[in-house]
């Protein structure tokens, strides 16, 4: 990416931030997206640092990883639509059930930050080619792992959104 672009995607980042800090009271999804910025930050400095031996398959673990932040922005984004959707509402039982898929969404955020957290430690301590080989292909499969849950979770929220939509007219 080039250095413009890079500039734009942080603003982008910057402006959601405020915005899910304004949104409600939940620190949740605010920590979560500054703990994928900096994550994202040393997976780039990781695979920057790889040796000849690991270089294909960082990159491939660092498109995986580039996938699972992006998917997981867009569930942020989707965090704060569900809390406007709910707070616009006027009884519980019409909130509840609005408040229970963002929580679950917030959740998966969360296990999705741990999932790259557990994915960078176990980059940090590759040792030798061979360990080192098998241990990468493992990460690989847990991010292919987090990424379909992400999916999952998106086409589910997408479903809801446009049901709620038809629903409203």
């Amino acid at each position: 990416m080039e250095a413009d672009e890079l500039a734009h995607k942080e603003r982008e980042l910057d402006q959601l931030e405020r915005r899910l800090e304004s949104s409600d009271n939940d620190p949740r999804p605010e920590k979560s997206l500054q703990d994928l910025r900096a994550l994202i930050k040393v997976f780039q400095e990781t695979r920057n640092d790889a040796t000849s031996h690991q270089l294909t398959t960082m990159v491939d673990i660092h498109a995986k990883v580039t996938e699972l932040f992006d998917h997981c922005v867009e569930l942020l984004e989707q965090t704060i639509q569900l809390w406007e959707t709910a707070t616009s509402l006027n009884t519980e039982a019409a909130r509840k059930p609005i408040l229970e898929q963002r929580e679950t969404i917030v959740e998966d955020i969360q296990a999705s930050v741990q999932q790259l957290s557990t994915t960078l430690v176990g980059l940090k301590q590759l040792g030798t080619a061979e360990a080192s080989t098998g241990r990468l292909r493992q990460m690989r499969d847990e991010l292919d792992q987090s990424l379909k849950v992400a999916r999952n979770i998106e086409a589910r929220v997408d479903k809801w959104m446009r049901e709620a939509k038809v629903s409203e007219k």
